[in-house]
């Protein structure tokens, strides 16, 4: 397949590098991704301003290229500029969880849901660590198992969250999962006259115990398949009672 790799942690991502390595074992890849770091900004893109882009020598891609923007201005850059057809856009690896409401918050599953737009599948990946210097291979290559389990069930608008559990655990297995809900301690602090910074620590995850938080903390590899349309039908009929 020809994929177009990207992801929100920045073109200098050893985790990005790690799902490259691996994916071209089996596909002609191309990636477009941020100059840097871009983690959090969900679904922000640069519309009537300048983004910057440029061609970089990147291992064992088809192609590289590094850009001024967000991760969703990747995906636009490459299917409306780029001379490519591409089969699958696949995102990640995220240094760090995206599990359950946090999918909100991330570019990593924005650029998945983005290429939906341009009815091109994709799966967008993430990770336990934090740590850039983490050795992704371990995952990279379940990723690309992954990308093989998924490969017959994927439509042009298909959008896949993949989560895997911290190494330190023996992986389980594979789980299909809800998503759940994550409720956090948040906190505006005051650094000086001027400036504040919000902070706050993971408090507790609402719901049963059926889905993707849990699963992830149980061992499991999650896969979530999502839909962009963000409609509460249910209310949607009850209005449409009261004309």
């Amino acid at each position: 397949m020809n994929i177009l790799l990207s992801n929100d942690d920045g073109i200098k991502s050893k985790s990005l590098l790690s799902l490259c390595k691996a994916l071209h074992k089996e596909h002609n890849v191309t990636i477009v991704a941020p100059k840097n770091n871009m983690s959090t900004v969900a679904h922000a893109v640069n519309f009537h301003k300048k983004i910057k882009i440029k061609k970089i020598k990147y291992p064992f891609a088809d192609c590289a290229y590094k850009i001024s923007g967000t991760p969703c201005d990747c995906v636009k850059i490459a299917n409306l500029y780029l001379d490519k057809k591409f089969d699958l856009v696949v995102s990640g690896i995220n240094l760090g969880h995206n599990l359950s409401s946090d999918i909100l918050y991330s570019g990593t599953v924005s650029i998945a849901i983005e290429s939906a737009f341009f009815n091109v599948p994709a799966i967008a990946f993430s990770a336990f660590s934090h740590d850039n210097d983490y050795n992704f291979d371990y995952y990279s290559n379940y990723a690309l198992k992954i990308i093989d389990l998924l490969k017959n069930k994927l439509s042009k608008d298909s959008v896949f969250n993949v989560n895997f559990p911290d190494r330190n655990k023996e992986i389980k297995g594979i789980k299909f999962a809800k998503l759940g809900k994550i409720v956090y301690e948040d906190k505006a602090i005051k650094l000086s006259k001027n400036k504040i910074i919000i902070t706050g620590k993971e408090l507790d995850e609402l719901n049963d115990s059926n889905n993707d938080y849990h699963f992830v903390k149980d061992g499991y590899i999650t896969i979530t398949p999502l839909l962009y349309d963000k409609t509460d039908y249910e209310t949607l009929e009850n209005l449409e009672k009261i004309l």
